[in-house]
């Protein structure tokens, strides 16, 4: 667990995930005006894992934006129970694997960090993700 803190920048620019921009962490968060950006390492987490954060941060910025409480049906919260799939490797829940299958992570360099290696920012690619607010 990362014990530096996890900070949110008021900034027009994208930070590297997994520098010293973002203390190490692989998320990011930063937001300019009415817009806000998530990004992550690839290896933290899929787009699912992404998603359910998106989510019950929305969840809890507008519950504090506007002051009351909304429904949390269909929103993650630290009370929600981890369910069954989610302990599940994506790529394995859609894909038949054998039951001794094994990815040798530690043979060869499969996952780096665009921070940590130096790529420049347009490495990085983005889903948008839009929210409409009712």
């Amino acid at each position: 667990m990362n014990p530096l803190p996890f900070e949110v920048a008021e900034t027009k620019t994208l930070r590297r995930v997994g520098g010293a921009e973002t203390n190490w962490h692989c998320l990011d968060v930063t937001c300019w005006n009415d817009t806000a950006w998530f990004s992550m390492f690839h290896g933290f987490c899929d787009g699912l894992g992404l998603n359910l954060f998106i989510e019950a941060t929305l969840y809890n910025y507008f519950c504090i934006r506007d002051g009351k409480q909304y429904s949390v049906e269909g929103v993650r919260t630290p009370d929600s129970p981890v369910l069954p799939e989610e302990e599940k490797d994506s790529f394995a829940r859609a894909y038949e694997l054998p039951e001794d299958f094994n990815i040798n992570l530690f043979g060869e360099k499969v996952l780096h960090l665009p921070g940590i290696d130096e790529k420049p920012l347009d490495y990085m690619s983005g889903v948008p993700v839009r929210v409409k607010v009712v």
